[in-house]
């Protein structure tokens, strides 16, 4: 998981858009701030957290400028370029740059025509990037071809949770590739699939692939023209579902009353269920009927159903009584809307008896339901007494008008925040192939030993994130002799924590033993000499290990790294930028294990205070290596012209292995150089 940008206005770049004028606005005419835009970001402004440069209209040198920025940056988390007319051609650098970017988390192209072609340049980059967790293509012009290569990244890519693919035009042929990535990944936490027009059919599909699905959370079929019978073979492939969905989106579909008998039928099965947003689908109070129904049955009394969206349903003061039933007899479901339903003033003072007991309710919205003004305030009122007691705030809780809520029931509202379980199951969350747990206070020996005995109770964890958990050396030597017994583990992130070189040893002896372990992380450890070398050393005796990043770190000598490269077949990517190797270490390379190691295609040398020497001595490596495609040495002191000829070999390399990967059905992966 990324690392938490600060809200504050000091952490965010925000593009001043009403200071345009209309000729400004044009095309690669971006306005008298650009450089200063570019000069934060190269500088690695350490206040520079989120850059947002939405409808900019930054053409084909804009975006140019601001990747190439990027590629030697290690402060921004998120890039917002949304609504920047980029298409195929124009987001080229900003796929290049995903090569090899180690610190870009969030990547929101919205409203780009980007098309299919557009998307197949991310293809390769995003099926190697480990670090990118969010991307919003909504209303990219992917179509039916897009959908296929989307199905490839979701099911090959190890990092993203969360996806925005609204608005896509994806159609029920789309929507049968979806689900079969679906079934496939263990990582995608939130998928955004609104506006896609994927009909019965495609409904069929995607359910199919939820069905064999353990990890997504959040999922969002509004406006996608399903009717009663795509949502009964929706419901009917629910009973098996095992993934712990807790949002769903069926909002602006024509369920009916026929469509929403046949989900609620089902409902016991979606037990870790939190919101349900049925807004729109003209279930009048037939349809509410079955909610209550369903709510209040005996099978759902464990359910954690805790907002209620059934707006826009054509339900009147009979069908509120449904509504209130569930009120009285589930006081945990906390957030409820009504809006636009003509319940009048018999429903009103329905609504004001109902909430005289009910202490649960702190939202509602009930705008457009034709109560009196008497009546909207003692419901105003209850409700913010409740939220009063509960100690939220008494802003956003309650809205009499229906225009511009903030619609808790649909996925604009943050996940987290509706989220509202304060604990945490470890042994819950250790039961899942993809466990993140990064950034959440794990320290501490007592709970390194909890976590390590839930991650003992399982077999089955592929991916473990740990970021940012200020872990110690204690805490590393508990847990890597529980994930020794973690025959499945792939994906081991422990970045940004405090292991030192006692810690990284500890991992070390993890990684001499491991036989599935392919991508390890150790960024931001104060890792030394010392522990690169136990490192190295336990890599000579690793056989599955492909990704090893290690920036950001304390090391200056690399005589064990490089005798390990020398002899290791496996390792593919190196990061060691941040570190202290000058000169020295690259000459130890290049003399060295890069004279005969074919293997290794990625090397990450930024940040290393290497100056023309050590960039002389990579030239004249890079003239006869055939291996090395991607070499990044930005921040260092080596010449412009010495590291235009390094990579102008690495390009060199790159095109001569234009490879294929398998199982990607016949998609074709584009050749990807490094941007800037």
């Amino acid at each position: 998981m990324g690392s938490k940008t600060s809200k504050d206005a000091s952490k965010v770049f925000v593009d001043p858009n009403e200071r345009y004028t209309a000729k400004q606005r044009q095309p690669g005419n971006w306005g008298w701030w650009a450089n200063d835009v570019i000069k934060r970001i190269g500088q690695d402004d350490p206040n520079l957290g989120v850059v947002r440069l939405p409808a900019i209209l930054l053409g084909s040198d804009g975006v140019r400028e601001v990747v190439a920025a990027l590629q030697a940056n290690y402060t921004v988390r998120e890039l917002d370029a949304a609504r920047n007319q980029f298409n195929a051609t124009a987001v080229l650098p900003v796929a290049r740059c995903l090569v090899a970017n180690t610190h870009l988390h969030t990547l929101n192209l919205n409203f780009n025509p980007l098309g299919p072609e557009g998307l197949r340049h991310f293809l390769e980059p995003l099926l190697h990037n480990e670090y990118l967790e969010t991307l919003h293509l909504n209303t990219c012009g992917l179509g039916v071809a897009g959908a296929k290569t989307m199905a490839a990244i979701i099911q090959f890519n190890n990092s993203i949770t969360d996806l925005d693919l609204s608005g896509n035009n994806f159609e029920a042929k789309g929507a049968l590739h979806i689900g079969s990535a679906l079934a496939h990944t263990f990582c995608l936490k939130r998928l955004r699939m609104g506006r896609n027009d994927i009909g019965d059919g495609g409904t069929k599909d995607l359910a199919q692939g939820l069905n064999r699905n353990r990890s997504l959370k959040l999922l969002d079929l509004s406006s996608n023209n399903i009717g009663p019978k795509g949502i009964r073979n929706f419901a009917t492939l629910l009973e098996d579902i095992s993934c712990g969905l807790e949002v769903l989106d069926l909002s602006h579909n024509f369920l009916a009353a026929d469509g929403c008998r046949a989900l609620m039928e089902r409902l016991p099965h979606l037990k870790d269920l939190r919101i349900l947003n049925l807004r729109n689908n003209e279930i009048g109070n037939e349809g509410v009927y079955y909610v209550n129904c369903a709510i209040l049955h005996e099978a759902c009394q464990k359910c954690k159903l805790d907002a209620l969206d059934v707006s826009e349903n054509s339900i009147t003061a009979d069908g509120l009584n449904y509504v209130c039933e569930i009120l009285d007899e589930r006081p945990d479901i906390r957030h409820l809307d009504i809006t636009s339903n003509s319940i009048g003033e018999i429903g009103g003072g329905t609504l004001v008896d109902c909430l005289q007991e009910n202490k649960g309710i702190v939202t509602l919205f009930f705008g457009s339901t034709d109560v009196s003004s008497e009546q909207s305030k003692e419901i105003q009122d209850r409700v913010e007494a409740n939220r009063e007691a509960q100690g939220l705030p008494i802003v956003g809780g309650v809205s009499r008008r229906g225009r511009n809520r903030p619609t808790f029931g649909s996925v604009d509202m943050d996940f987290k925040e509706v989220m509202l379980d304060k604990s945490i199951d470890l042994k819950a969350l250790c039961a899942d192939k993809a466990v993140n747990l990064a950034c959440l206070g794990l320290s501490g020996l007592n709970i390194a030993k909890e976590l390590a005995t839930a991650l003992l109770l399982t077999s089955s964890v592929t991916h473990l994130d740990l970021m940012g958990n200020k872990l110690k050396t204690d805490d590393a030597q508990v847990l890597a002799a529980a994930l020794v017994h973690c025959p499945r583990l792939k994906v081991l992130k422990l970045s940004s924590n405090q292991l030192l070189d006692t810690g990284a040893r500890a991992i070390a002896k993890l990684v001499a033993k491991t036989k599935s372990l392919t991508s390890l992380d150790l960024t931001y450890n104060q890792i030394g000499d010392s522990g690169a070398e136990d490192m190295a050393l336990a890599m000579n005796r690793n056989k599955s290990l492909r990704v090893l990043a290690m920036e950001w770190n304390e090391i200056k000598r690399l005589d064990r790294v490089n005798d390990m490269l020398t002899t290791n077949t496996l390792l593919h990517t190196l990061r060691l930028s941040g570190n202290r190797i000058g000169n020295s270490g690259v000459t130890t390379l290049c003399s060295g294990c890069l004279q005969t190691n074919n293997y290794l295609t990625s090397l990450d040398l930024s940040l290393n205070g290497i100056q023309d020497d050590g960039g002389s001595d990579l030239r004249k490596l890079m003239l006869t290596n055939t291996s090395l495609m991607h070499i990044t040495l930005s921040r260092n002191q080596i010449s412009s012209d010495t590291v235009a000829s390094i990579e102008t070999c690495a390009d060199r390399n790159l095109a001569a292995h234009g490879h294929r990967l398998e199982g990607l059905e016949g998609v074709d992966i584009p050749i990807v150089a490094r941007g800037g």
